[in-house]
């Protein structure tokens, strides 16, 4: 298939084919791609490693959310892979969002540590502190691999689908509907911060035309989160 410039117009069915393969994919998730699934299906008495269930997780996000979701672009709409967002984009806008996102995650972070309905949750992995070295970086480098593909699924595939055919604004509603799933069963709190995390990092990927600066700040919370619940700050 000829790969399309950045010029070409989208058809009416390169917007609604992402439409519903986002809303299935972010439900099939939901369902089978989560630790849950795995405590169901592929765990046993003999198989005591906490760990194996959260790396199920974030493994099955880069299957369901990355690959499927570039292989669909490229392959079945016929649009190069810098034009879902796989890009560095404007970088200097990348640098503000940076330099202005990652103090406000920490602060929320710093929040969400100090609430119990987060701490009941976090870290995913609850004795990683007492690891070694190499067990955090693989954990957090597996965290990464799930936000850097979470954020190509909703601030790349979904939004750059949509946002010639519906405008910005509606491309960013549309991809925090598609991407709601994900948060369900977390706590109310939660809930709530990642529908305005939705509304900002769409207006993040808008303007540096990029997924990887959202992907960046989502991981810098979690992991500011884990430790400052870790070290009781």
């Amino acid at each position: 298939m000829v790969i399309m410039t950045p010029r070409t117009p989208r058809t009416k069915s390169n917007v609604w084919i992402p439409l519903l393969l986002g809303l299935l994919l972010s439900v099939f998730y939901f369902y089978h791609g989560r630790m849950s699934t795995y405590e169901r299906f592929f765990s046993n008495n003999t198989i005591t490693a906490p760990l194996l269930s959260v790396y199920y997780q974030w493994l099955s996000a880069v299957l369901i959310f990355f690959i499927i979701p570039s292989l669909t672009w490229t392959g079945v709409m016929g649009y190069h892979i810098k034009e879902m967002g796989f890009r560095l984009g404007d970088w200097k806008k990348g640098l503000l969002a940076l330099g202005i996102g990652l103090p406000l995650m920490l602060l929320y972070a710093f929040g969400a540590s100090q609430m119990y309905e987060f701490q009941d949750i976090y870290p995913l992995y609850k004795y990683i502190g007492m690891e070694s070295i190499w067990v955090i970086l693989r954990y957090y480098l597996t965290a990464f691999l799930f936000y850097f593909s979470y954020e190509a699924f909703i601030r790349g595939f979904i939004f750059h689908a949509m946002k010639d055919e519906l405008g910005v604004l509606g491309a960013i509603l549309i991809a925090a509907l598609v991407g709601a799933p994900v948060y369900i069963g977390t706590s109310e709190m939660e809930g709530i911060m990642s529908i305005i995390l939705h509304l900002t990092f769409g207006v993040v990927a808008w303007k540096t035309r990029s997924f990887l600066y959202s992907a960046i700040l989502g991981w810098v919370w979690l992991v500011a989160v884990d430790w400052f619940i870790i070290l009781g700050i």
